[in-house]
This record gives C-alpha cells, sequence and structure tokens, in this order.
C-alpha cells in the first residue's frame, strides 16, 4: 500500500467496525371487552356532575399481571402482562371527540389444578475422573401438590438410592428455578432464574 505522500508501507488500514442495533417490539392484546354505562336520551349531554357505578366479570382463563425487566448486550428489555379500565366520554354528535380517563388494575392467578403431586425419577452413572464407573445413583423427587400459589409451602420429598454405586451421597441441594421465553416478531429470549436454593 502507499500512503498519502506515496510511499509504500506495509501497514494495512483495518475495517471500519459499526454496531447495529435493532428493537424488536410486539404488542398482542387478548382481551377488549366493550359496553355502554349509560347513554342519554337527548342529543347532548346536560351540564352537571354525573356518577355510574358499573361492575364486568372477566372471562376464566386469563393470565396474570406479570412485569420483567432485564438488560441485554446493555440495551433495557421488557416483557409484561398488564391490565387497564378505560372510561370513555362519547360527545361525537356535539363534535367534541372523546374525554377518556384510564385505571390499571391488577388480575391474580387463578388456581390451576394438575393433580394432587408431581415426582421425577433420574438415575445417573457416576463416574470418576470422567471414565471409571463408579456405580449408580438414583434420585426421586416429589412435591406433595400439583400447584402452589404465592405464600404456600411447598413439600418436597427426596428419595436417594445408592445401594448400586461406591461413592457416598455427603448433601442433597433443592433449588427453586424459574424459566421463561420470551418472542417479539423474529427475536426470541430465553432465561431462568434461581429463585431460592436449600
Amino acid at each position: 500500500m502507499k500512503d498519502e505522500e506515496g510511499n509504500l508501507t506495509d501497514q494495512i488500514k483495518e475495517p471500519e467496525k459499526r454496531r447495529i442495533v435493532l428493537d424488536f417490539y410486539d404488542f398482542k392484546p387478548f382481551i377488549d371487552q366493550r359496553f355502554t354505562v349509560y347513554e342519554f336520551p337527548y342529543p347532548y349531554i346536560p351540564s352537571g356532575q354525573y356518577t355510574f357505578p358499573f361492575s364486568f366479570v372477566l372471562p376464566m382463563g386469563l393470565p396474570a399481571y406479570y412485569t420483567h425487566t432485564w438488560d441485554f448486550q446493555s440495551r433495557f428489555c421488557f416483557a409484561d402482562i398488564s391490565y387497564t379500565c378505560t372510561a370513555s366520554l362519547q360527545a361525537d354528535a356535539m363534535n367534541m371527540g372523546a374525554l377518556w380517563n384510564q385505571q390499571p388494575f391488577t388480575v391474580s392467578q387463578a388456581p390451576i389444578h394438575m393433580g394432587e403431586h408431581k415426582e421425577s425419577t433420574v438415575t445417573t452413572e457416576m463416574k470418576c475422573c470422567c471414565c471409571i464407573n463408579r456405580g449408580k445413583v438414583t434420585i426421586k423427587a416429589q412435591f406433595d401438590r400439583g400447584d402452589y400459589k404465592t405464600g404456600d409451602v411447598a413439600n418436597l420429598l427426596a428419595e436417594i438410592d445408592n445401594t448400586q454405586s461406591k461413592n457416598n451421597v455427603n448433601s442433597v441441594v433443592a433449588s427453586f428455578n424459574n424459566y421463561w421465553s420470551y418472542k417479539a416478531r423474529d427475536f426470541t429470549k430465553y432465561g431462568s432464574q434461581t429463585v431460592t436454593e436449600i
């Protein structure tokens, strides 16, 4: 290569490096209920102050309120499930547009009954120095119930059989983990978090 003065040089200019950042956002409403609370019998709304109590029934099977934030490659990310109730005053006849106010509210998770208990059994070949077989160890773990809610006590029974192993079992560790997966258009994010370990 030649420099600005035309002299030969062995230095090769590095290609320009650019960082491309893509944002993936997706919004999917899964419930949209609308109903009329009150309709005035006039083509106008008389002046005054009004109170219109109303109630509504949420359909079964709605997911609970949920929010999660995290950092990914120095970028702020979030995923959430939220609910709002919007009250609007329709006055199209007077060409005034719509006045509205919005109030968020929380939906709790409904009980999910998945049987009396959950259990799993795993048998593992124990090896020493990566190749020497030390026998088999079987561990069976089961919960007393199939579903829990916040504040419940989860009782776990662990049965260990190492009669076919030459290794001793010195401790038992129970780890409660939370796994999630989020999808926004062509982007999918998987993650996990250890809630507690005993």
